[in-house]
């Protein structure tokens, strides 16, 4: 039979909670600009570039 385990309870600080709160304000706000600006991406999009900078990756939106 299994053994029942010790349940631990932690206490939030304030700044868990600020740091939580602010945490998702970010997501929230990264979500929001890449819907926001979705339309006004290109079409074709570099992912990778070479040393002399030039474009040796594409991806395309949508």
């Amino acid at each position: 039979m299994m053994e029942e385990r010790p349940k631990l309870k932690v206490i939030a600080s304030a700044s868990d909670h600020l740091f939580d709160i602010l945490g998702w304000l970010a997501l929230i706000a990264t979500w929001c600009l890449t819907i926001f600006n979705y339309k006004g991406l290109p079409e074709i999009i570099p992912t990778h570039f070479n040393g002399s900078g030039q474009i040796d990756g594409q991806g395309q939106s949508g």
